[in-house]
């Protein structure tokens, strides 16, 4: 049994040497359909499928994952909530991390008291946080990730007991997180303990934290979100001013898998949809191509047949040959993946960062071998059963005279290839039209010429607002003063960088809630004078803030005219009051109106903006963004200068002040269109291959049927069937296939634009010029199939034909 398997297997290798062209191409084709399904199901996998490292992750949830929570709150849920084993609060900021080396600037998470009990994990080295944690005045503590103690610290395992300083602060190392710990907020490189003072009657306002917890065995999700809103609208019945009637609401849990999933879950399913499309149209492809080579095979399996070979042995011989056929595409698309799989992790990093590590797992492996089957099978079924059932007695004349049976098949396939065609070619006319109107989007600033840096001084050093204030004055001055510094700008959240801050804000002359709620919030941003300046953000009214916006003047504010506009509608805003959390002795006076500005991306309007003034709103942590004389400040060389000179100019002011997120504001913008850019990118190629393929495959065909009906259309010819007719006969199939997967690809794209409807920025799915071009490069491809077929067959010589008969 085994020798005659050997056997099947070096015929089958002795038909490859024999056809190395077709052999090739159909190589080439399952490697691209096998290898883009084997790099998304990778991203898949390590997204949506992989369980997050932790103990009994399933049983984790994100509780109010769209709003913050407070101190209070997180009590609430410890003390009241039903179902829970334990519930974790955290946090996050940046900190200066000084002492050996350069000062460095670290993402920071607080987390309260059990935190990583709850999670599952155990330090590799030392202990974690204990009563630390929670407890005010005992949080002189740190947690390193491994990371960090990786390259801050050289991996010394000595390091637990060591004492280094954050934020001015002596903090003693606990312990090391182990390195397959993934944070539950990107880029952390250490854990501090989350002090927490009930006395502190400010708390709530101040510092907003989000929720994790842990569901017991005989609770699910469900009980969750609706254990989430029993809680909230608890808390909102004793003390109406912490939520709004919507709040509570609106409130919801999720699981936590699909809360650290992010914004790249929508872009992974749309690739895994389009990259199945180009594996079914690989797959046709070659079933096509081997069709067309069964034909001229009918006299090599008659020959077969008639020596002896049985319909099994006959059967297990071209199954054999597809199989090899399948494992060898496999095989050549787990190359393609590799490659493929660094542009998307690449790609997909900044919205999910926990793809880094995103490879081709024994999962991926095992799916890339099941689809090489899958697709072997598929395309190797239908020419096994012709080539197996051939008539012994009229396969050697079919052999020379041809035939027209079984073309059916053959159209079908090439129809499903038009149709998946159709539905890539819409999906990628909406993504570039999307891509177009996200590039064609005003943001309302400038970005070209602009550096963007932060600087983080000591939180124990510059505690007070007027030794803040003293310091940024300084700290700017000195900035504006570099020669390729023109003008400098400075706010809590540049735009674009995804950094949030809300206040409770409304009109002053707007009563407030019956109930005490407050009635409105508002996105604030706090800038100093020349931001607007800096970013070129027009004013459109009023003044902007200058040095008599100082801290013992009236406070003001400027209002961009999305706020204007939702809060006072057609009414002039300049000289208003806001009112700030409800209290008369925090009014602003409006004093600016400002353009609008899209601070969360292209794709975002702008929520309405409150911008204060820097001088009365004092702040330890700024975002710089400088208008540099560079040519390119986004070149290497340019930026590794600029990049020394701005941190050498920071540091004669404070030594100690790290300086970090040194870009060039256009790199930020193109940041914001990457999910646009490669899904664009991706499904254009992919279209382009479908065609390529849909154009083989139709061409194929009918060289094919040509070929078949050759005696038939020397016979017409000679009993005067004018050539031209022939020939439109023959285009007029090309044309009735792609008719029909014209039709099929229209039900296809329609859904592919309703799955991709989140990833489009102001495009409906039913976009004309994407249907229309669709539509009009799939006729041109039907033109382009058939015309050399069409030429044969007007050209076929009836006197030869019928001589040969």
């Amino acid at each position: 049994m085994g020798s005659s398997w050997w056997t099947d297997l070096r015929l089958a290798l002795r038909q490859w040497r024999k056809r190395p062209a077709p052999i090739a191409a159909a190589l080439t084709v399952l490697a691209i359909g096998i290898g883009a399904n084997a790099a998304v199901f990778s991203i898949a996998h390590a997204l949506l499928l992989r369980p997050l490292p932790y103990v009994e992750p399933d049983r984790l949830v994100r509780l109010a994952p769209e709003r913050p929570v407070s101190r209070h709150m997180l009590d609430v849920f410890r003390t009241d909530g039903r179902g829970f084993v334990d519930v974790s609060a955290y946090d996050s900021d940046r900190v200066a991390l000084t002492g050996d080396g350069e000062p460095e600037t670290l993402f920071a998470m607080s987390v309260s008291a059990h935190h990583f009990e709850l999670l599952g994990i155990r330090p590799v080295h030392g202990r974690s946080f204990r009563d630390e944690a929670s407890s005010p005045g005992r949080g002189d503590s740190v947690l390193l990730t491994h990371e960090l103690w990786r390259t801050r610290f050289a991996a010394d395992p000595e390091v637990v007991g060591r004492t280094i300083e954050i934020d001015d602060r002596p903090r003693e190392i606990l312990g090391v997180l182990p390195a397959t710990f993934r944070p539950l907020r990107r880029d952390v490189g250490l854990y501090l303990p989350l002090e927490i003072d009930p006395s502190n009657d400010d708390y709530d306002g101040m510092r907003f934290l989000s929720l994790v917890a842990r569901l017991d065995g005989e609770h699910d999700l469900q009980h969750a979100r609706a254990e989430t809103r029993r809680l909230f609208a608890q808390i909102r019945a004793d003390d109406p001013s912490m939520l709004l009637e919507d709040e509570v609401r609106a409130v919801n849990a999720v699981g936590l898998h699909e809360a650290e999933s992010g914004e790249a879950r929508g872009a992974v399913v749309v690739l895994a949809a389009v990259t199945a499309l180009i594996l079914l149209a690989a797959c046709a492809n070659v079933a096509n191509l081997l069709l067309a080579q069964a034909v001229g095979r009918q006299r090599e399996m008659a020959v077969r047949a008639a020596l002896g070979a049985g319909t099994r042995r006959l059967v297990r011989q071209l199954l054999v040959e597809s199989l090899l056929l399948g494992l060898a595409g496999g095989a050549l698309g787990l190359a393609l993946a590799k490659i493929g799989l660094v542009t998307l992790t690449r790609s997909l990093a900044d919205t999910a960062p926990e793809l880094a590590d995103a490879g081709l797992s024994t999962m991926v492996l095992g799916l890339s071998v099941a689809l090489s089957l899958v697709a072997a099978m598929i395309f190797g079924s239908a020419p096994a059963l012709r080539l197996a059932r051939v008539d012994l007695r009229g396969a050697l004349q079919a052999a020379s005279r041809g035939s027209t049976g079984r073309q059916w098949l053959g159209q079908a396939l090439v129809a499903a290839q038009v149709a998946a065609s159709m539905v890539l070619l819409v999906g990628a006319g909406l993504f570039l039209r999307s891509l177009s109107n996200l590039h064609a989007v005003e943001l309302g600033f400038a970005t070209e010429h602009r550096l963007t840096a932060q600087i983080v001084p000591s939180a124990a050093r510059y505690a007070d607002e007027e030794s803040q204030r003293l310091l940024w004055q300084r700290m700017l001055d000195t900035l504006e003063a570099q020669p390729w510094s023109e003008q400098v700008g400075a706010a809590q959240a540049l735009p674009l960088t995804g950094s949030r801050w809300i206040f409770p804000i409304d009109r002053h002359d707007r009563a407030p809630a019956a109930d005490g709620g407050q009635t409105a919030v508002a996105r604030v941003a706090i800038v100093n004078d020349g931001f607007f300046d800096t970013l070129e953000i027009p004013l459109l009214a009023g003044r902007g803030f200058d040095a008599g916006d100082g801290a013992d003047a009236e406070r003001a504010a400027i209002v961009d005219q999305a706020y204007a506009r939702t809060t006072f509608g057609g009414e002039n805003p300049l000289g208003r009051l806001l009112r700030v959390d409800g209290e008369e002795g925090d009014n602003l006076r409006i004093v600016g109106v400002v353009a609008d500005v899209r601070h969360d991306g292209p794709s975002q309007a702008s929520p309405g903006m409150v911008y204060l003034p820097l001088r009365q709103w004092p702040q330890r942590v700024l975002n710089v963004a400088i208008r540099t004389t560079a040519d390119d400040p986004g070149a290497a060389a340019s930026a590794t200068r600029w990049a020394d000179e701005l941190r050498a100019a920071v540091w004669s002011i404070d030594p100690d002040a790290p300086v970090s997120a040194l870009r060039a504001y256009d790199d930020i913008r193109a940041e914001n269109t990457v999910a646009a850019r490669m899904l664009a990118r991706l499904v254009g190629l992919f279209a382009a291959v479908a065609l390529a393929l849909a154009a083989a495959g139709l061409y194929g065909v009918l060289a094919q049927l040509v070929a078949a009906r050759r005696r038939e259309l020397g016979i017409r010819l000679a009993l005067g069937a004018r050539r031209r007719t022939v020939e439109l006969d023959v285009v007029g199939r090309s044309a009735r296939l792609v008719l029909a997967g014209l039709a099929l690809g229209t039900v296809g794209a329609w859904a592919l634009g309703r799955l991709a409807a989140s990833q489009l920025h102001e495009v409906s799915a039913t976009e004309p010029v994407a249907w229309l071009g669709a539509a009009v490069l799939l006729t041109l491809l039907a033109l382009a199939g058939a015309w050399l077929p069409a030429r044969r067959a007007g050209r076929v010589d009836p006197a030869t034909v019928l001589r040969a008969d």
